[in-house]
């Protein structure tokens, strides 16, 4: 078998392919990169591929995996990859993934792999972690940047909504770095291999209004609390600043400075209330 860098030269030379700065292309060429995140996927398990580009990955995949659903939004793409993988294993989506119904896409559980577009990563990890209930578990290929964001706790600058949503999912961890160079073309930021180990965890209140408080707090994340989210609340400020005091939680604090299960606590303040 060709090696990783011999193999997509090969196929974008063939193929005329130009990568396409719309849509994030950069082609994973290193062997050793693949061979780590290969050692993620269980034999015979089921793998969801979003954005397999010219194959690299996949014609690794297919021989480790059962079944491997490919699912990439470039038909000229999906062409090469029916064309340069034959294997029984392998089904070609061409489909945006963020369009797709994975529920209906998978019938069993599933690992998904991806090297992910930069411009639309957290959107994929939002669907993954929340739309996929077959998806057990997520390996995938980021910005650096995002992946500190994914794993930040409170009180870092990078703290956010994704790292609230990635924690109220999963258990996620970083598990290696990767150089520009095992790319082509080679990408101007340092990437990362995460994975989300998914979990559901148990809270006392609805996972929307959750959500809903948290994206109304961070929209002003250099406000306090008390003042970003007393019109959620549906009540005067003071008031709502006593409730938070009951709550053992300060009032002036940041959204950046809490944890879910304080974000859990006002939200059931706020709902309550309501």
């Amino acid at each position: 078998m060709e090696n990783t860098r011999e193999f997509t030269i090969r196929v974008l030379r063939r193929y005329e392919v130009r990568t396409k700065k719309s849509l994030g292309q950069n082609f994973l060429i290193d062997d050793g990169v693949i061979d780590r995140i290969i050692s993620n996927v269980p034999d015979g398990s089921t793998v969801l591929e979003i954005g397999p580009g010219t194959g690299a990955l996949t014609r690794r995949l297919v021989e480790k995996a059962g079944r491997v659903i490919a699912v990439e939004i470039d038909s000229k793409l999906c062409e090469i990859l029916k064309e340069e993988i034959d294997s029984k294993r392998l089904e070609v989506v061409n489909e945006d993934f963020l369009d797709i119904d994975l529920n209906e896409v998978l019938a069993e559980r599933a690992i998904a792999v991806a090297n992910i577009p930069y411009y639309i990563t957290s959107p994929i990890i939002s669907k993954l972690l929340t739309s996929a209930d077959m998806v057990e578990t997520a390996v995938l290929m980021m910005q650096r940047e995002v992946a500190e964001r994914v794993v930040a706790r409170p009180g870092g600058k990078e703290y956010g909504i994704l790292s609230i949503v990635a924690a109220l999912y999963s258990e996620p961890e970083i598990l290696f770095y990767i150089p520009e160079s095992a790319f082509i073309p080679p990408p101007r930021v340092e990437s990362c291999v995460v994975r989300f180990n998914k979990r559901k965890r148990h809270l006392r209140v609805s996972e929307k209004d959750l959500l809903r408080v948290v994206k109304v707090a961070f929209s002003k994340r250099r406000k306090t609390i008390v003042n970003t989210l007393a019109n959620l609340f549906n009540g005067d400020k003071d008031e709502f600043k006593e409730y938070l005091k009951k709550a053992g939680i300060d009032p002036m604090a940041r959204p950046e400075t809490l944890g879910i299960e304080q974000f859990e606590e006002i939200t059931g303040i706020i709902f309550k209330k309501s």
